[in-house]
């Protein structure tokens, strides 16, 4: 009788099952950790949209508008701009001052 080359029915059987099983395992990983990071994802963004709700709640709403449209308008543009290039904020800070906005600004934005 010859012997047979080549795997045995059993041998593969043993790698068949054994394939699954790490082709399951792999599988069973990879849908974990997609809805594990999913969740994780979830938490911080609900813990960011209500930190920001939280701050939200404590700013002056009103001021903040005032100092928007200060803020948006040609010559302030053009003194941050001179005051960018000089690396001078001392300047924002005057203007600020001249507008009555600055206490606000240190009450409300600094903090």
């Amino acid at each position: 009788m010859e012997k047979r080359k080549g795997l045995s029915i059993g041998n593969k059987i043993y790698h068949f099952v054994g394939m699954t099983v790490f082709l399951a395992a792999v599988v069973v990983a990879v849908i974990s950790y997609l809805i594990s990071a999913n969740r994780i994802d979830d938490y911080f963004k609900s813990l960011s949209l209500d930190t920001a709700r939280n701050n939200a709640s404590l700013v002056d709403a009103g001021y903040l508008r005032e100092l928007k449209a200060v803020v948006e308008s040609e010559e302030f543009q053009a003194l941050r701009d001179k005051a960018e290039e000089e690396d001078n904020e001392a300047v924002i800070e005057e203007y600020l001052k001249e507008k009555g906005l600055w206490d606000g600004y240190e009450k409300n934005v600094k903090d």
